[in-house]
């Protein structure tokens, strides 16, 4: 594997030859497969998960992938292929596939029909990008011109001002061009070429770094003067590794992330990257070891014990594993480590840890089911 992406209920990964897989729900289409019915009723079948990989229906040679941490019919997943084009699959309720044609019915869990496709489909975009990401009912992406486009639902102004509900993308209004791009639950973080940080869309618990509450509708500077190498949005809260490889997060702290962050600035503990998910974030050091911190209520931290305490400092990752990848999902966190092999901890209920089980959580790293034996 090369990448992964840890969403809600389902885990898409790319692997070998840019091949996708994905697991977990297989309701809502977001694994881009149909599984076997496991019940149905007058309005439909509800699909059994996929316990483990299973590859996307498409042709297309992707090179990232990002799982929505949504539920029902605002799960989708998105992929970049080779040329820069956006493909996405899942529900399209809020028309976050971005694209203006119509689609057959899905039953999601048995109970009704909303629109939604198991075959990636073409974002219909004007230009080629670098990167796409995958928000709760919403999508994102950024140019090679440094521009941000974003398509889907705008309830809390995560796709901007000039979005839509035609599911055609939109340019986010900013003279700023940007070099990186997140997509959080309900709002977006980008960096400019001086790694100062911009955010915008939903900022009730501050996650916009604004020092205020007040949603943005357009990129606003945020974290003050601190410049970034990396960031990443999350749920309620968004994350950074400075250029003095420093983590800082922003935002509620209900779970301990943002303290989590100031303890790992008093330990001196460096980082290369780190990525939030809804209640728990993890960071990869500069000597390549996985630190974790926030809920561990599921397992999540990956530290071989889940406890329903919170952490706020960061927690050592089990195994001697060197990654190269984190994904910071709701509940579970996946990763690839350098010898380019995936595994995930934390809940298991939808079979999203891969792992051939759908089960009890994992307190600790987990091999992903379906890879060849692990290297001597």
């Amino acid at each position: 594997f090369t990448q992964i992406s840890a969403g809600r209920a389902h885990t898409c990964a790319v692997g070998t030859g840019s091949r996708v897989l994905c697991w977990g729900d297989a309701d809502y289409a977001a694994i881009g497969a149909r599984t076997a019915a496991e019940s149905c009723n007058q309005y439909g079948c509800k699909l059994m998960p996929a316990r483990s990989p299973v590859p996307v229906r498409t042709t297309a040679e992707l090179t990232s992938v990002a799982a929505s941490p949504g539920l029902a019919w605002y799960t989708h997943s998105c992929g970049l292929n080779t040329a820069g084009h956006a493909l996405c699959w899942g529900t399209s309720y809020p028309v976050q596939l971005g694209t203006t044609r119509p689609y057959s019915g899905c039953t999601g869990g048995g109970s009704y029909s909303h629109p939604c496709s198991f075959v990636p489909v073409r974002v219909e975009l004007p230009v080629e990008l670098r990167t796409v990401g995958a928000g709760l009912g919403f999508s994102c992406g950024l140019s090679t011109a440094g521009e941000v486009y974003c398509w889907g639902a705008n309830t809390f102004l995560m796709t901007g001002e000039g979005a839509d509900r035609t599911g055609k993308p939109a340019r986010i209004a900013t003279e700023h061009r940007f070099v990186a791009l997140s997509v959080g639950d309900l709002h977006s973080c980008a960096l400019d070429a001086e790694g100062a940080a911009f955010c915008w869309g939903y900022n009730r618990h501050g996650q916009l770094g604004t020092a205020d509450a007040l949603q943005r509708a357009v990129p606003t500077r945020a974290a003050g003067e601190l410049r970034f190498s990396s960031v990443d949005a999350g749920t309620g809260v968004t994350c950074g590794v400075t250029i003095e490889q420093r983590v800082h997060c922003w935002g509620g702290d209900t779970a301990g992330v943002v303290a989590g962050a100031a303890a790992a600035r008093a330990k001196n503990l460096l980082f290369r990257s780190v990525d939030v998910g809804e209640a728990h974030a993890c960071g990869i050091a500069v000597g390549g070891e996985a630190y974790c911190w926030g809920s561990n209520r599921s397992g999540e931290l990956g530290s071989g014990a889940a406890s329903p305490d919170l952490r706020s400092e960061p927690s050592p990752v089990a195994g001697r594993y060197r990654w190269t990848s984190l994904s910071a999902g709701v509940g579970y966190t996946c990763g690839v480590t350098t010898a380019g092999e995936a595994y995930c901890w934390g809940t298991n209920l939808t079979g999203q840890l891969g792992i051939g089980s759908e089960d009890a959580s994992r307190p600790a790293p987990t091999r992903v089911a379906g890879q060849a034996p692990p290297r001597a």
